[in-house]
């Protein structure tokens, strides 16, 4: 059985606005690219529900993993996940935004472990010139990193 992270308490502790998701509480198929969150969490939604061929779409075309088959194979044993976001930091640059978002993602596995992962997500918008065709949000590089066992919560500050 999971638990669900706090977020009130979490953000009260360690400073941060949190917002959890789950892939059990959210089986529903979620394809959203609304928000770089909400891109993040419809990546995670699609772990959750072992589509990692829809997973993996998310990427751009230059952050996509560059050995699929261990990459979906290191989420396999994945029965749950849960999120908690910190505050994203954005860049404009010409032809696109791009944001840097602090994620902390809970992982349950089938045999019942879990651990934390925390880092940065990476999430890049291009601006449409009407020349092109519209390219939705797509997820750039996820740097988390698997976090000690008993160590608290600590999300990075994502902003370089």
């Amino acid at each position: 059985m999971h638990k669900p992270i706090a977020a009130a308490a979490l953000a009260a502790v360690f400073g941060f606005v949190a917002a959890t998701t789950s892939a059990a509480d959210e089986s529903a198929y979620l394809d959203d690219r609304s928000t770089p969150e909400q891109v993040i969490r419809s990546y995670f939604n699609a772990i959750g529900s072992g589509q990692y061929g829809r997973a993996v779409s998310y990427f751009g075309a230059s952050s996509a993993p560059a050995d699929y088959d261990a990459w979906w194979r290191s989420f396999e044993p994945v029965r749950n996940i849960e999120l908690a976001f910190g505050l994203p930091h954005h860049d404009s640059r010409a032809g696109w935004i791009a944001y840097s978002v602090p994620v902390a993602a809970t992982f349950e596995a089938f045999d019942g472990q879990t651990w934390v992962e925390a880092g940065c997500v990476g999430v890049y918008q291009e601006l449409p010139n009407g020349e092109q065709p519209f390219v939705p949000m797509s997820i750039g590089p996820v740097t988390l990193e698997r976090q000690p066992v008993g160590n608290p919560l600590a999300l990075p500050a994502c902003d370089d």
